[in-house]
């Protein structure tokens, strides 16, 4: 009987490794998680296990490339150690065909949609390579050497290395000689060849490591469903997204130069239209001073034209129009061209619009690329997008100015200021700029004094203008004032030296004045208990303190 039992067992796990073979091997069933693929190179085996719950499309796609013999004599063209190697090219095939560049651009003649999820981009994980477009994956793969967790959320992970072999393999391919001129193609890349590839269950992979599950991280692009405002505070601005378009943050959204967001538009002939934002610093360093000059923004223009003409001369780059603009009251330059790209093997030809804006701290590149014979297709988008182009900083002045508007008007009608005074306290205010210059505000300028003249212009604005007989007082006293200070504050830029005299002549009243940011002022009899309080200090101070002095020298020299 316990024969028989270990007969039965022996044929049903005979039958379960077929079925396993089956499905790992034919087209006509579905794969699964149990589908391992092996990549037989010269110096060792890849065995890549898969995740078909998290990317099952890729998964799907990859096996069926496989089981096709799609990479078989294909050569992993890309290799950086400690980043990754790539490969899936069919191009890479024939040896006769390599020219540093010409590796890299082909594909199995279609793409396949992103299936972004939370794994990371840890050793040993396989990913999908593809250009700018989420959904422009093909063929070719990369297989991470190091811990690369900025591609997370970016790239489709599919898979990783299942066996020490493999690991080992993949040392071995970073470790070779670099590189081909303009290339990261090993010097040797015959020795990165797959010479043969197979599909086989787990069940016949010894040695497999037991990883459980992957490391998860990180969100993922978002495709909008009405048009979104992208916020970059650290660069300053904010643009709108059209709908239905996706939203691509690079890994380094601070970063200048970089692409700091690219929106992709809907797939046309294999190819998404895109509009991307960059931004250039005006400050450059001079690495032979090791200091920092400041360009225009005409003379970043002129540079940035000078490299664009001298493309064009190479026939890298043809422009068709360039021409200054305005964006949202900010200066613009615009360029209009064509340049020829690789996009799945094929070279088409794509049409470009790229719009310069100055900003405050930084010149901001808008660039709108698709392919010339779909180039109005999306650029009603591109202006939509052009012209929610805002510069934060603009923004937040216009806020505050309303804010302080409001504000104001509204402290006016809580402590029951009538219109007439409001015009009083508007009339106050132009006399003090009609008046030519502030004595004080003059001393005071770029020295420790400043801030404390600035404090008590707020103690000025939030105290004493408040009430009446405040304002009443300030609208007496500024027209007395302003009768002698310009006079003085344009003496005191002629003479340096009166003008340090002033400065501490004035010492006594600005501390005196300082004492009202301690005074609780809720009424009008406060006001000007405070105010004749203040006053008669200094009256103290400047007029009867010196005349006691005088009185006690003269005293002291009648007695000799």
């Amino acid at each position: 009987m316990i024969k028989t039992d270990l007969a039965i067992s022996f044929l049903l796990s005979i039958s379960k490794s077929q079925t396993d073979d089956e499905k790992c091997r034919s087209t006509s069933h579905s794969y699964d998680s149990d589908c391992v693929v092996i990549f037989h190179t010269r110096n060792g085996e890849l065995a890549i296990e898969f995740f078909p719950d998290d990317a099952p499309n890729h998964v799907t796609n990859f096996l069926h490339l496989t089981e096709s013999g799609f990479y078989d004599n294909t050569v992993f063209h890309r290799v950086i150690k400690d980043f990754m190697i790539q490969g899936g090219d069919p191009s890479s095939k024939d040896a006769a065909t390599f020219y540093p560049g010409k590796w890299g651009g082909g594909g199995p003649g279609y793409t396949i949609p992103a299936e972004f999820n939370s794994i990371k981009h840890d050793r040993g994980v396989v990913s999908m390579a593809r250009s700018d477009h989420p959904d422009s994956a093909g063929s070719q793969f990369f297989i991470v050497h190091k811990n690369s967790n900025h591609l997370d959320g970016k790239y489709t992970v599919f898979g990783r290395l299942a066996t020490q072999e493999s690991f080992d393999t993949l040392d071995y391919i970073t470790n070779l000689p670099c590189c081909h001129p303009s290339s990261n193609t090993p010097l040797a890349f015959s020795e990165t060849t797959i010479d043969k590839t197979e599909i086989v269950s787990k069940s016949e992979i010894k040695n497999l490591l037991e990883f459980g599950e992957p490391n998860r991280t990180g969100p993922k692009p978002t495709s909008t469903t009405h048009d979104v405002t992208y916020r970059n505070p650290v660069l300053d601005f904010k643009i709108n997204a059209p709908q239905g378009w996706l939203i691509e943050e690079s890994p380094t959204p601070d970063n200048v130069s970089d692409r700091i967001v690219t929106l992709f538009g809907p797939m046309k002939d294999g190819v998404a239209p895109s509009i991307y934002v960059n931004a250039a610093g005006y400050k450059k360093i001079n690495f032979d001073t090791n200091e920092f000059t400041k360009s225009t923004f005409q003379e970043i223009i002129s540079e940035r034209m000078d490299i664009y003409h001298t493309l064009q001369d190479s026939n890298l780059l043809e422009i068709i129009s360039e021409d200054t603009a305005l964006i949202n009251n900010h200066q613009a330059y615009q360029i209009i061209g064509t340049q020829y790209d690789v996009i799945l093997g094929q070279q088409v030809e794509v049409k470009f619009r790229q719009m310069l804006i100055e900003g405050t701290s930084f010149l901001y590149g808008i660039t709108y690329t698709n392919l010339s014979k779909n180039f109005y297709d999306e650029i009603e988008s591109y202006e939509n997008t052009l012209l929610s182009f805002t510069i934060l900083s603009d923004e937040q002045k216009e806020l505050k100015l309303e804010e302080f508007e409001e504000n104001r008007a509204k402290t006016v009608l809580e402590v029951g200021v009538l219109p007439r005074d409001e015009a009083k306290y508007q009339e106050m205010e132009s006399e003090e700029k009609a008046g030519g210059g502030c004595l004080i505000a003059t001393a005071a300028f770029g020295s420790e004094m400043a801030p404390q003249v600035q404090f008590l212009r707020e103690i000025r604005d939030n105290t004493v203008l408040q009430t009446e007989s405040g304002i009443s007082f300030m609208a007496g006293f500024n027209q007395f004032y302003y009768s002698f200070s310009p006079i003085i504050a344009d003496y005191e830029r002629e003479n340096q030296t009166f003008k340090e005299v002033v400065k501490l002549a004035l010492t006594p009243l600005l501390t005196s004045l300082t004492l009202l940011q301690f005074a609780d002022i809720d009424s009008e009899s406060e006001m000007l208990g405070y105010g004749i309080g203040i006053i008669l200090l200094n009256i103290g101070m400047y007029f009867v303190v010196p005349a006691v002095l005088i009185m006690r020298v003269r005293s002291f020299y009648k007695l000799q």
